[in-house]
């Protein structure tokens, strides 16, 4: 990631200054994303515009999105708020989710199905991915997560369990 400072400094967002404290943030074990956000000086959008071009990854302007309220109230708000993330549409059986935490792995990997039994699993679809984050909601009873992560470990698939 330091390549990504050094490009900055090259192109005359950071000064050698700011280039220091994000590296001093990063020792300290900060995303590089909040490290620049801390230490450059630079407006957050501004940043994450530079950040998804860089990364070859869609920038969101999600003032002109709209999730509607039943749509979002399908998510754990406990994991949307910890990850940053705002679920934007359903596309063809996953959900577009967009984060302005780009290097939060847990928030990026892939894409989200939302599920309400195993019988509306994709099984095969979901295994193609190399790690699988599950979360449930509060009322979600023990034995239907047991049953969907029994089925997922039975498939081989590598899981967090959040």
């Amino acid at each position: 990631m330091n390549d990504i400072l050094v490009k900055m400094v090259e192109e005359g967002l950071l000064d050698n200054q700011a280039a220091e404290r994000v590296g001093a943030l990063r020792a300290e074990g900060r995303p590089l994303d909040e490290a620049l956000l801390a230490g450059s000086g630079l407006p957050e959008e501004e940043l994450l515009r530079y950040l998804a071009r860089e990364l070859r990854v869609l920038y969101v302007d999600i003032e002109q999105c709209c999730p509607t309220k039943d749509f979002l109230s399908q998510f754990p708000a406990r994991i949307l708020l910890k990850h940053r993330l705002l679920p934007l549409e359903e596309h063809d059986g996953a959900v577009v989710v967009v984060t302005s935490k780009l290097f939060d792995i847990a928030a990026k990997n892939g894409p989200a199905y939302l599920i309400g039994s195993t019988e509306e699993m994709d099984l095969d679809r979901m295994l193609a991915f190399p790690s699988l984050a599950v979360t449930a909601g509060a009322s979600t009873p023990d034995h239907s997560i047991d049953q969907v992560l029994a089925m997922l470990r039975g498939g081989g698939a590598s899981l967090v369990v959040c």
